[in-house]
């Protein structure tokens, strides 16, 4: 976007429940269920009034997972599972300043998603003098079994024209997580302090963060 022409503002809220039953032979089973809101508003110089294409969003998943302790040499986990995404949009219309029987119609939308995902994991602490180290590592890909496109719908044009519009995402996902902490013991409590790298690799997109 040109910074000098749009004016976006954008605010998330995000709530989740999760649960995990621990069974026998240290095997687990993890469920998670997720809302989302998203609050967009969009003002330009060339839109005749502020638009605000809100998105509500919602999510499940369910794995399964088995770990191993091999003691001093950490923790190593296997899992694996279905992971959900939905994606509702509202309708909204943007009128050009000048003329505002000039306009772009986007109708409502629902968009799902589902994934299969298989994940290691490796957990270790580490112990010395000036107190007590963690190493948390994790690599996993994710195949995209809603057959890739989201949604197909159309965007609707004042010169009575439309155009065909695809949402899409990537078939396959890869990413990969470290992270390194510090634990601080004291009398009273104890704190424990991480820096992380988040990476994602998909066949569309790449994304990277800490």
């Amino acid at each position: 976007k040109d910074d000098s022409v749009f004016n976006i503002k954008s605010m998330n809220l995000n709530l989740g429940l999760n649960y995990k039953l621990d069974l026998i032979y240290a095997m687990y089973v993890k469920a998670r269920i997720d809302g989302y809101y998203f609050l967009n508003e969009v003002q330009s110089i060339s839109i005749r009034d502020k638009i605000k294409p809100n998105t509500y969003g919602f999510g499940a998943s369910i794995y399964y997972g088995k770990d191993w302790n091999f003691n001093n040499y950490g923790l190593l986990g296997l899992s694996g599972g279905l992971d959900y995404k939905g994606l509702y949009a509202n309708d909204f219309i943007m009128s050009n300043m000048a003329d505002s029987s000039i306009y772009e119609k986007y109708n409502k939308q629902l968009y799902n998603l589902l994934y299969l995902d298989l994940a290691v994991d490796y957990n270790k602490y580490f112990s010395s003098k000036v107190g007590l180290w963690g190493l948390n590592a994790k690599l996993g890909i994710k195949g995209n079994i809603t057959n890739n496109a989201l949604s197909k719908s159309k965007v609707f044009l004042s010169n009575n024209r439309s155009v065909d519009m695809i949402v899409d995402n990537d078939k396959v996902l890869g990413y990969a997580n470290i992270a390194g902490s510090y634990v601080l013991n004291t009398k009273d409590f104890d704190m424990e302090f991480s820096i992380a790298y988040y990476g994602n690799f998909g066949d569309r997109v790449i994304s990277n963060g800490g």
